[in-house]
């Protein structure tokens, strides 16, 4: 991959899978002006940052695929797209980690029991997250911890969502 091109390419993926886990809004605003860039200058390659997005399981794919796209345009020499980028990549390693106890995602169960989660970080902290879940029993969650740091306690955190 070109050299030129590898830092455009790696802050699509990151802004793409930071957009699933709750991208801070510096994030998402880096991450728009980065996508509405390439939509208006280099459009071949939207429906694969698109996919990139829609489809995690095939990040490797659709980098390579968005690689190519924009080595065979005049991207590398893009002074603007690679400040773009660079300010998305400035934005997520500025940007605290979340920091999840338990994260249950695409699941079909009888029935769900949490007990006893601890979850400590500097950032967001979340204790219990579950998402595209389908649950035909109960759910059962308790004795949930999340904190910001090892001294400092606060309510339990549940993020549920598209619970069907």
């Amino acid at each position: 991959m070109d050299q030129t091109i590898q830092p455009v390419v790696t802050a699509l993926a990151a802004g793409a899978a930071a957009l699933t886990s709750g991208a801070s809004p510096t994030v998402q605003e880096a991450y728009a002006r980065l996508k509405a860039y390439l939509a208006n200058r280099y459009a071949s390659v939207s429906a694969d940052v698109a996919q990139l997005e829609s489809q995690p399981e095939s990040r490797a794919l659709r980098q390579q695929i968005i690689a190519q796209g924009l080595a065979s345009s005049a991207a590398a020499a893009d002074a603007e797209l690679r400040q773009r980028a660079q300010a998305l990549l400035d934005a997520l390693s500025a940007a605290p980690a979340t920091v999840t106890g338990v994260s249950l995602q695409d699941i079909e169960a009888a029935a769900i029991h949490l007990r006893q989660i601890s979850a400590q970080g500097d950032g967001d902290v979340v204790g219990v997250e579950v998402r595209q879940a389908k649950v035909s029993g109960e759910i059962d969650i308790s004795d949930v911890a999340a904190a910001h740091r090892p001294d400092a306690t606060t309510a339990p955190t549940f993020q549920v969502n598209n619970h069907r």
